[in-house]
C-alpha cells in the first residue's frame, strides 16, 4: 500500500460526532508517520482540534460545498487543493454524489457518517472500518485506548473564580428527546451539594437559555461562551454530568470524570471516549473491554435509581 502524502477527511457532523473522528486521524498518523491529515469539519470544533492536524477547513464553507456540484463548476483554487491529495474520505448524508475521481485523487472513499440502523458498533469503530474497507487504512486492530487525551491549545488559567471544587451539570443536548428531565438534575444538584459539599456550575448551550429560569435562585450559570472557554471550565471540574451530547464527549476526551445519561440513544454506538467515562443507561449493553468506560445498567432512569449511583461514582472518585 503506497503511503499517501496528504489525506483530506471531510466530516460535517456536530461537535460530539466530530470528536469521535479523532481515532481516525490518530490511527492514520500511526500507520503513516509522515502523513499530513487535513480536516474539513464543524467550524465550531476546529479551534479545539487544529493543533492535532495539518490544515483545517470549515465543512460548510462555500468553496468546499462546490465538491457536491459538477467538476466543471469548481473554482480553480478548489481544483488545485483537491489535486494535492492522494486520498480523500468523505462521510456525509443527504448530499448528491461527489465526483472526485475527475480531480485526480488516487483513492476516494464515500461512506455514511454513522453505522446503519440496527448495527451496534461504536461510531469510532465504524468510521475506522470504512477506511479499511476503502483501502485507505491497513486492517490492523484498533483499541479504544489508542488516542491520547485532548489537550486545550490555549487553556484559560481561570475560566471563573472557583474557590472550591465544583461539578459541572449540563442538562441539555442537541435534541430534547435525549434529555433526562430537568427536575432530576435539580434533585441531583441538591444532593451533590448537601452530601459532598461541591459547588454546582450549570452549563447551558445555545438554545438552552430558557432553562435558566427553572434553576434555583443564585445558581451559577456558565453560558454563551466560546468553546475553548467551555473546555477550560470542564478541564478544571471535579466531574461533568449530563446527557449524551457534544459536551459529554468533550469532557470524556479531556480526561475528566464524565457521567453521561443515555435516555434515548444507544450507548453501545455513541458512548464518549475517555479515561474516566461512566455511562448510565437502562438499555442492555454488551460491556466490551474499553479502557476507562464504565457501564451502569439500571432498572430505569428514575431519580431513585440514578441519584444513588451518581453519588457513589463521585464519592469513589473523590476518595481515590
Amino acid at each position: 500500500m503506497a503511503t499517501p502524502e496528504r489525506i483530506l477527511l471531510y466530516f460535517p457532523g456536530a461537535l460530539g460526532d466530530t470528536l469521535l473522528l479523532r481515532p481516525v486521524w490518530w490511527r492514520l498518523k500511526k500507520a503513516f508517520p509522515h502523513i499530513s491529515v487535513d480536516l474539513a469539519a464543524n467550524a465550531g470544533a476546529l479551534p479545539l482540534l487544529r493543533h492535532e492536524l495539518g490544515q483545517t477547513f470549515s465543512a460548510g464553507a462555500r468553496d468546499f460545498l462546490h465538491i457536491f456540484s459538477p467538476y466543471s463548476d469548481w473554482p480553480e483554487p478548489l481544483r488545485k487543493r483537491m489535486l494535492s491529495y492522494r486520498a480523500l474520505a468523505i462521510w456525509s448524508g443527504g448530499y448528491p454524489e461527489v465526483s472526485l475521481e475527475s480531480c485526480g485523487s488516487a483513492k476516494v472513499l464515500r461512506a455514511p457518517s454513522r453505522p446503519p440502523e440496527g448495527k451496534r458498533v461504536h461510531a469510532s469503530a465504524w468510521l475506522l472500518e470504512t477506511l479499511k474497507t476503502g483501502r485507505i487504512l491497513p486492517g490492523s486492530r484498533w483499541r479504544y485506548g489508542d488516542i491520547p487525551p485532548l489537550e486545550i491549545p490555549r487553556p484559560l488559567a481561570d475560566p471563573f473564580r472557583a474557590r472550591m471544587p465544583f461539578v459541572v451539570i449540563h442538562p441539555g443536548s442537541g435534541s430534547p428527546r435525549k434529555n433526562w428531565p430537568l427536575p432530576g438534575f435539580l434533585c441531583l444538584a441538591g444532593a451533590v451539594q448537601a452530601e459532598l459539599g461541591l459547588k454546582i456550575v450549570w452549563l447551558l448551550g445555545p438554545g438552552e437559555e430558557e432553562l435558566e429560569a427553572e434553576l434555583p435562585p443564585g445558581a451559577f450559570v456558565f453560558q454563551k461562551r466560546p468553546l475553548l472557554e467551555v473546555a477550560s471550565l470542564l478541564q478544571k471540574a471535579s466531574a461533568v454530568i449530563g446527557n449524551d451530547s457534544g459536551i459529554a464527549h468533550l469532557a470524556g476526551q479531556l480526561g475528566v470524570l464524565a457521567v453521561v445519561l443515555f435516555v434515548s440513544t444507544d450507548p453501545a454506538v455513541w458512548h464518549p471516549l475517555g479515561s474516566a467515562v461512566h455511562v448510565l443507561t437502562s438499555a442492555e449493553v454488551r460491556q466490551p473491554e474499553i479502557r476507562g468506560i464504565h457501564f451502569h445498567i439500571l432498572p430505569s432512569l428514575a431519580p431513585g435509581e440514578v441519584l444513588p449511583r451518581i453519588l457513589s461514582v463521585l464519592k469513589n472518585s473523590l476518595e481515590a
